[in-house]
């Protein structure tokens, strides 16, 4: 059984560890905060000019494909155009890591 004094000593350690990296965090999201979200507002701005598919519809098209349950997203804009990366877990509990082409559906690689 811990005493007291030992619970608090580990306790500050924590706190001694993890104030710095809250600081650190915090600062690069001050810097990165706006790219953030000026690349929602682009992603949004697509979907509605019609040059990406929803997320529901590109998430139903590919786990009919590849018979597994999508479990993680990301909409990323890249030099071709943009792409949905998405984690699927197969029937067997694997994850696939897949690009998937945001305009069109067709999955662009899978692994």
């Amino acid at each position: 059984m811990m005493t007291f004094i030992r619970k608090m000593w580990l306790a500050f350690v924590a706190l001694a560890l993890v104030a710095p990296l809250s600081t650190v965090a915090a600062e690069a999201q001050q810097r990165g905060g706006n790219r953030a979200q000026t690349e929602q507002d682009e992603a949004l701005a697509a979907q509605k000019r019609g040059d990406v598919l929803p997320y529901h519809e590109i998430k139903k098209r590919t786990e009919a494909q590849l018979g597994g349950k999508v479990v993680g997203q990301r909409l990323r804009h890249t030099n071709t155009g943009w792409v949905y990366e998405l984690r699927v877990m197969g029937r067997d509990g694997k994850v696939a890591f897949v690009l998937v082409d945001a305009a069109t559906g067709k999955i662009l690689k899978a692994r």
